[in-house]
């Protein structure tokens, strides 16, 4: 694999950023990125996970010496890739921000960036916010002018001049236009998720409809007994569509809600072993068509944005890992994430970011069904876990950046957890589901009140469903 490494100096550090060739494998699960002070010994290892980038911060003064391995889902490891040397020694004239103004603002908003060394015209040069690159309306060797681009979270702007990084300045992305996530199981289209059941026995969709106040049905023959039910915003009109996924032989059929359930299509992704995973992957509003491999960790997208004729093909994951997909960065789109049970990790890789950086949250134990959702209104997906044990629900909020947990004590062993936002105020309500009764506690009466509803019987499978 191709090793570069390039260095951003400072007074009295360096900014280290390494970047490699992704290994073409299938079954790669990550890199480990080491170095040291002399050929050939390496006394620092760092498992970077599933990307192809790092940035390190070193003494300057010195060379370093760098090499990465990959391994695989396995845990066996390559061979070392070729050595690459860096001189920090060596000072070069760095672009250095010494203002951004305004500090924070919505996507769109035209930021000025001030400071040193940009360069007279922009050229190849990039302003970042956050990793996120936009685009300048205007640039010169001292001053920038650049509109927070679509998909940016708070974070570091920087400004890359030949290959060299800047210092970051903070700048905060305004949460009050964050894109708002799809509502699941909302087939009437008035922003509720909708009481509703798949039973396999009768091939028989029968939703409660919320805009009516559950005084109308609708129920629709689509299915059979051995298919998964895939509920989903395919045709993009702000209704879920009746769909199914048939693992057998890797077709999804979709009734579209567009034409009043009058017209069918069908889609070929995935294999008998194949978890499916739809959710808007690409950010245009539609659900995508998604597979997750557990015995690899790969996960597949057909993009609606291209009529599903776009393939993307990402490996996050291993052996034993649950898919819990969701907007846990807050972009509009669905990053993909996976639940290990044996260290009760949330591992979770951006879509803000193009999939190349991750980060991970601790949450869970054993026994627990991941009901990841946004159960605190600020437009990302929290960290959820139900407990039967205990009938508790706990939920890591994103709004806390994960570092306040918040329980729920309500429901049983038998229960199956169904959360949604059937109230409609833009967070999940808690909802279970028990041999055709359905309890939800209300989130904007802070869970303390709860409905009940008879929909179903036993054998039913509550909608929304969870991988």
């Amino acid at each position: 694999m191709g090793l570069l490494v390039w260095s951003t100096p400072e007074l009295s550090a360096d900014t280290v950023t390494a970047t490699w060739d992704r290994n073409s494998e299938s079954d790669i699960a990550g890199y480990i990125l080491s170095y040291g002070t002399q050929s050939g010994t390496y006394s620092t290892s760092i498992d970077v996970f599933n990307v192809t980038t790092r940035q390190v911060v070193l003494s300057p003064g010195q060379g370093y010496y760098f090499v990465v391995q990959a391994y695989n889902t396995s845990s066996q490891v390559s061979p070392r890739s070729a050595e690459v040397f860096v001189d920090l020694s060596v000072v070069t004239s760095a672009p250095r921000i010494t203002s951004v103004s305004p500090t924070s603002g919505t996507v769109g908003t035209a930021a000025t960036i001030t400071g040193t060394n940009f360069g007279v015209t922009q050229g190849t040069s990039t302003v970042r916010f956050n990793g996120s690159v936009a685009t300048p309306t205007s640039w010169s060797a001292t001053g920038i002018v650049a509109p927070v681009p679509s998909g940016a979270t708070t974070g570091m702007v920087t400004v890359t001049v030949g290959g060299v990084a800047s210092n970051g300045v903070s700048f905060t992305v305004a949460p009050s236009l964050a894109p708002t996530l799809m509502t699941v199981g909302d087939f009437d289209g008035d922003g509720k998720t909708d009481v509703a059941v798949y039973r396999p026995s009768s091939r028989r969709w029968r939703i409660l409809e919320s805009s009516t106040n559950d005084s109308t049905s609708l129920v629709t023959e689509w299915g059979d007994s051995s298919v998964i039910p895939v509920p989903g915003d395919y045709d993009g009109d702000g209704r879920a569509d009746m769909a199914y996924y048939r693992s057998s032989t890797g077709v999804w059929f979709i009734l579209e809600s567009s034409t009043n359930y009058s017209t069918k299509q069908s889609v070929v992704l995935g294999t008998s072993t194949d978890v499916a995973v739809p959710g808007d992957y690409d950010g245009d509003a539609v659900t995508d068509i998604a597979v997750y491999q557990p015995a690899t960790g790969r996960w597949q997208i057909l993009k609606s944005s291209t009529n599903y004729a776009t393939n993307i093909v990402t490996l996050w994951g291993a052996t034993g890992d649950i898919p819990v997909p969701g907007d846990y960065d807050g972009d509009g789109k669905i990053d993909l994430a996976v639940y290990r049970p044996g260290t009760a990790q949330w591992r979770i890789l951006r879509s803000s970011t193009d999939y190349a950086t991750n980060f991970t949250v601790v949450g869970g134990m054993s026994g627990d069904i991941t009901v990841p959702a946004d159960y605190d209104g600020d437009g990302r997906t929290d960290v959820a876990m139900y407990r039967p044990s205990n009938g508790t629900w706990n939920v890591l909020q994103s709004s806390t950046n994960y570092s306040t947990s918040v329980a729920i004590p309500w429901g049983s062993h038998s229960d199956a957890p169904v959360p949604g936002d059937y109230d409609g105020d833009g967070k999940a309500d808690l909802g279970l589901f028990r041999s055709g009764a359905w309890q939800i506690r209300l989130s904007h009466m802070n869970y303390t009140t709860s409905v009940n509803v008879s929909w179903g019987r036993r054998g039913d499978v509550p909608l929304p469903t969870h991988p």
